[in-house]
């Protein structure tokens, strides 16, 4: 869109006007100015974001900065509000137009319609507690001149990411890590203890990244800071009492209900389109979506032309020509991912979760041809039970009620699912980190041959290493509700903002309407009884569904969009990964034991099928050569 608001293509909407993108600030502990040349140095870094122009605050010690991506005709940031409140925002406050009229009806008036001033004023109203009243997506940071301080916070999901840097003289955040390497005396230097979280559980659950000194506003959490001090808050926890209002057909009214706002609360009012794939979540959003657009809705499907188990795009193409969008596919090959995967790195700035990240790089690439925003299914699996970890859960629930329970769960699991069933069911017994749901790759044995000695002892020595359960506020809930707050506190977060990151590096937008306010508050109450129900995962969302979307959806096993990576790695890609892992250009010696990779990669070599085992393999060398790439991009300067 340009700066008048004409459309660029895509689907044109009467919608709300947003504006989002990057933000950056700096506080000077010894009361020095902060240099305009230093906050453009943080603003260029992250540019990408914002291609559509910058502007900077300066005042006494402090300044904030922004670069954004024009979604709408909107004011300018960072907004000031009587010279005493600065405030810089990327995201988007849904429930806008009802926070405007609160204010309104207190006699304020408003110069603009940024939700950037929205804000200011809620701050102004309510100071700290203005973060509960907000529905919707966003990294902030509001600098109170009277009060001399800087409240910096991130949404109750972490669909928007926030990176801090505390130093002796001064405090840095940015949306991304690259703004705070821009400053002086900030380096890309390893965290040993953060790596040890990656490699055992393909996450980072925790505050820390792998770049020493360098820390993340975690979700639902805000800081104050003050005079060299950081206070950490938490304004939202997840209330995870249970309503069992007696019979399902209530729950799928309450979807019914609440999903279409949802959905219409992120739609911008610029071009925008939608991920379809050929699951229940993106569907269910696009389908939805559709019927807010007044011209037919872009849909966006990555396939793998490896054959029918990991190509869906037949199913996302008939579900597109039911709802009448504009459907493209984007294959994706070993070639692209030869091309792509250094700049995948790159923007998600440390490895995590998943294998798909490359793939949706691709595929907002060619969204970005045609849009400005693209809604995502992001949430429908961890809100609403779409996980074998929440379905053992539930399993043993029923056994501990009643034993001969035993044959009726027999029934309920489908063929494709016994593997992970078992996995959740059984693998506790030696990896307690899998009771809670989360995948273990390097367990404790695994990493003693991984790593070199002395480097585990040196994370040891900074930090303990993480254990799940310890993450858990409340270890006397259910289990299915700790997997649940395990999943919206470490893994949820992770996704989104993987999605976040692969978007707006082509300089779109994405929103995740499944992850609304509402719809998260509403899932904290529905007890797992509802949510599973004879075996069938996500009951509620696909009965509530069922009347919008085409059937062969329901009679199809849950893929998760598989990468073929099993294949690639032994074949066309098989050369790379043992140029990558095995000739100590990238993994340091001193930390990686190559003996050990040497035999892992021969033995996975040696394997010729793809099943879940082969599969768990090339995940993990595809989280091996993420590592190997983050070395290689971030510490060349270093080595």
């Amino acid at each position: 869109m340009d700066k008048k608001g004409a459309e660029v293509g895509g689907t044109n909407v009467k919608g709300v006007n947003y504006l989002m993108s990057g933000i950056a600030g700096i506080i000077n502990f010894n009361k020095k100015p902060v240099e305009k040349s230093t906050l453009n140095n943080m603003l260029t870094a992250i540019a990408h974001r914002g291609p559509d122009g910058r502007e900077v605050w300066l005042k006494n010690n402090a300044g904030l900065g922004f670069v954004k991506l024009e979604t709408g005709n909107v004011g300018p940031q960072p907004f000031v509000l009587d010279d005493k409140i600065a405030v810089v925002l990327d995201g988007a406050i849904y429930n806008r137009d009802e926070l405007r009229d609160q204010i309104k009806k207190q006699g304020l008036q408003f110069r603009g319609e940024s939700d950037a001033e929205l804000l200011a004023h809620l701050y102004n109203l309510s100071g700290e507690r203005c973060l509960e009243q907000i529905n919707g997506m966003f990294s902030l940071a509001i600098r109170d001149e009277v009060k001399n301080i800087l409240l910096l916070a991130r949404d109750r999901i972490g669909m928007k990411s926030c990176y801090y840097y505390s130093g002796p003289d001064y405090f840095a955040f940015g949306s991304e890590v690259k703004a705070l390497l821009a400053l002086p005396g900030v380096n890309a230097e390893l965290y040993p203890p953060a790596l040890i979280e990656y490699c055992t559980y393909q996450n980072i659950l925790t505050e820390k990244t792998l770049f020493k000194g360098i820390k993340k506003v975690q979700p639902a959490c805000y800081l104050i800071i003050t005079e060299g001090k950081i206070e950490k808050k938490r304004y939202w926890q997840p209330h995870l009492a249970k309503t069992d209002l007696g019979a399902e057909e209530k729950y799928i009214a309450e979807f019914q209900k609440l999903f279409p706002k949802a959905v219409k609360r992120t739609i911008p009012g610029v071009s925008f389109g939608s991920f379809l794939s050929g699951g229940f979540d993106s569907t269910s959003v696009a389908a939805i979506a559709r019927k807010y657009s007044e011209t037919p809705l872009d849909t966006f499907c990555g396939y793998y032309p490896e054959g029918e188990a990991f190509d869906e795009s037949a199913i996302a193409e008939e579900v597109s020509e039911r709802i009448g969008s504009a459907f493209h596919k984007v294959p994706i090959t070993p070639k692209d991912y030869l091309n792509v995967i250094d700049k995948v790195i790159y923007h998600l700035e440390e490895p995590t979760t998943g294998s798909a990240a490359f793939a949706y790089y691709l595929v907002s690439g060619k969204a970005a041809e045609k849009v400005k925003v693209m809604l995502t299914g992001h949430g429908g699996d961890e809100l609403f039970g779409g996980y074998p970890a929440y379905k053992v859960a539930w399993f043993k629930e029923r056994l501990k009620s009643n034993p001969l329970e035993i044959f009726r769960i027999f029934r309920e699991i489908k063929g494709w699912e016994w593997a992970k069933i078992l996995y959740f069911w059984i693998y506790p017994l030696f990896q307690p980190n899998v009771r809670y749901g989360l995948y273990t790759m390097f367990p404790d044995k695994a990493q003693k041959e991984l790593f070199q000695p002395e480097f585990i002892q040196a994370a040891a020595d900074l930090e303990s290493p993480t254990i799940s359960s310890e993450l858990i506020e409340d270890n006397n809930l259910p289990l299915d509700d700790q997997i649940f707050y395990l999943y919206l506190s470490g893994y949820l977060p992770t996704l989104v903002s993987i999605e976040d990151k692969m978007e707006m590096a082509h300089g779109i937008e994405p929103r995740m309407p499944i992850c609304d306010l509402d719809m998260l508050e509403f899932a904290t109450t529905i007890p797992m009884r509802y949510k599973v129900v004879k075996g069938e995962y996500k009951y509620i969302e696909k009965t509530a569904m069922k009347p919008d979307l085409p059937e062969i959806l329901y009679h199809q096993p849950k893929k998760g969009f598989p990468t073929p990576f099993a294949r690639w790695y032994r074949g066309e890609l098989k050369e790379y990964v043992r140029d990558v892992l095995l000739d100590k250009r990238y993994l340091p010696p001193e930390i990686f034991n190559y003996a050990y990779l040497e035999k892992f990669l021969n033995s996975f070599w040696s394997g010729k099928g793809e099943g879940l085992r082969d599969y768990e393999k090339a995940t993990k060398i595809y989280s091996l050569i993420t590592i190997a790439l983050w070395f290689k991009i971030f510490q060349s300067k270093n080595r």
